[in-house]
């Protein structure tokens, strides 16, 4: 018998899990803050028995009996993730599984008319980005004169910073100033919470006006599918905002400083307030949530986000560094049966043919996709660049098809089959896939013990070949690295 205890995600607060071995008991504690602003607070978690035979896999599988809509797809099908290019002008682009596109272009029409493109307009909740003339000294006048001209220019951004605006432990504006590849200026972390007196950040992204023109619009091949969400768990935005008159309009609880015991409402709350209520919006009509860098810190996101992903890097410095078996299944796992999308920021001069076999085998193993960027996630970008996207045509070809097999037929916390080798790591799939990975670091042999009820015809679909099962088990041989998709029929 198992007995969980979890987070509710219908009711998040900064909160810590765990097991006391003293006291023989699990404990959800919550960290929050009551302020005359905010003088009550709900909380919630779930407690609930499982079937301890899988462990912490069949604690997963009981929460998403009890959540399903949580961890469900409304894709309606997988693919890559399309970073701002225009997939449609690369020759013969459908050899590579491209599924959804990240900003509106020139293959909005294409996508929309045929289905197999989804498009999602770009936005950032946590940030305004301001640029500065890179002559102005930098200081707090020179970026208060900046807003007060784009105030002037009707700049809705400068129009809801005195509502939204971080502020820090000193009361001052929560701003830093960046010279980055976008923008040199000043970028002012925001409260994006759909609560704030208006006109507020969320309005800026979410109103009447662009869901007319971005959703509900009259021609259908111009209708965007959906919301993309960049830097959702605020890379650069500050972790708490200080600002007391934004305490009493926040739904989820206030929390505070574990230094000062000054109480602060804590971003990832912010972005989750944000991104439930635009994914209600856009589930009402039909539209999806799309979003990078997630799941990371604030598990809570996951359930209100219908495409997830992040971009990565796994060449550092001249090594090969791919996400560990536990990242990846951290992943995995929160998504569900929905989407999960990789975007390889590296140095494509360096990044090889085989690295690119490597990362996509990978991917297969855990019915992920595949994605290419940008080294700066600007510039020098995979796909443009022939000598790059040709060089990988054939794995693409390869590999993305087996990606969608085992993703689209949707992961099971509960394997129903074991393996005899520590790292080698096995999936379950739909109910009758089993994806292999090998990563031991050499070639190995790799038994495979079916528990339970499983068809007898094995086929590995790699290699094509018929896989011999006896008395419930059934060998084979893999490489360093290498991937066996097994089906039972």
């Amino acid at each position: 018998d198992g007995r969980a205890i979890s987070l509710d995600f219908t009711q998040p607060a900064v909160y810590r899990v765990g097991y006391s071995a003293g006291l023989n008991a699990l404990y959800i504690v919550f960290d929050i803050a009551l302020t005359p602003e905010k003088s009550a607070s709900t909380l919630a978690a779930d407690v609930f028995a499982f079937d301890g035979t899988w462990g912490f896999r069949g604690a997963f599988n009981r929460m998403f009996e009890l959540q399903p809509e949580a961890f469900k797809d409304r894709t309606g099908g997988h693919g890559l993730w399309v970073p701002f290019f225009e997939s449609t002008a690369i020759p013969n682009f459908e050899d590579f599984g491209f599924r959804f596109k990240e900003g509106i272009g020139g293959d909005l029409v294409w996508g929309n008319q045929t289905g197999k493109l989804q498009t999602f307009h770009y936005i950032e909740p946590l940030t305004f980005w301001m640029a500065i003339d890179p002559e102005i000294p930098r200081g707090y006048d020179a970026a208060m004169n900046r807003l007060e001209e784009l105030r002037a220019e009707d700049n809705h951004e400068a129009h809801c910073w005195e509502n939204s605006v971080y502020q820090r432990p000193t009361g001052r504006p929560a701003g830093v100033f960046v010279d980055a590849a976008w923008c040199n200026g000043l970028v002012w972390s925001m409260n994006s919470a759909p609560g704030l007196p208006e006109p507020n950040h969320f309005s800026t992204i979410w109103n009447e006006k662009k869901c007319k023109e971005y959703v509900e619009v009259e021609n259908p091949d111009h209708r965007v599918k959906g919301w993309y969400i960049d830097s959702i768990e605020g890379y650069i935005t500050e972790d708490l905002d200080y600002n007391r008159d934004h305490f009493a309009y926040m739904t989820t609880p206030t929390s505070f400083d574990a230094q000062t015991h000054q109480p602060a409402v804590f971003t990832g709350l912010v972005v989750y307030e944000f991104t439930r209520r635009l994914a209600e919006e856009l589930w009402a009509r039909d539209g999806l949530t799309m979003a990078n860098t997630v799941p990371g810190r604030y598990c809570w996101l996951a359930p209100y986000l219908d495409v997830l992903g992040t971009e990565t890097n796994w060449h550092h410095k001249g090594e090969w560094m791919p996400l560990s078996d536990e990242g990846m299944l951290y992943r995995r796992a929160l998504s569900g049966d929905k989407p999960y999308c990789y975007l390889m920021n590296s140095d494509f001069s360096k990044f090889t043919k085989s690295m690119s076999d490597r990362y996509m085998k990978r991917c297969v193993a855990y019915g992920m996709y595949p994605g290419y960027f940008s080294p700066n996630a600007f510039s020098d970008s995979y796909f443009g660049n022939p000598d790059w996207y040709e060089r990988d045509r054939e794995l693409f070809k390869r590999w993305v098809p087996l990606c969608k097999q085992v993703g689209e037929a949707g992961w099971e916390a509960i394997t129903n089959a074991t393996v005899d080798q520590d790292k080698v790591y096995i999936e379950r799939w739909g109910g009758d896939q089993l994806t292999l990975f090998n990563d031991t670091g050499e070639t190995t042999d790799v038994t495979v013990t079916l528990l339970g009820d499983w068809p007898a015809s094995c086929t590995d679909s790699v290699t094509g070949q018929a896989v011999d099962v006896a008395d419930g088990k059934l060998t084979l041989t893999l490489g360093h690295e290498d991937v066996a998709v097994l089906v039972f029929s």
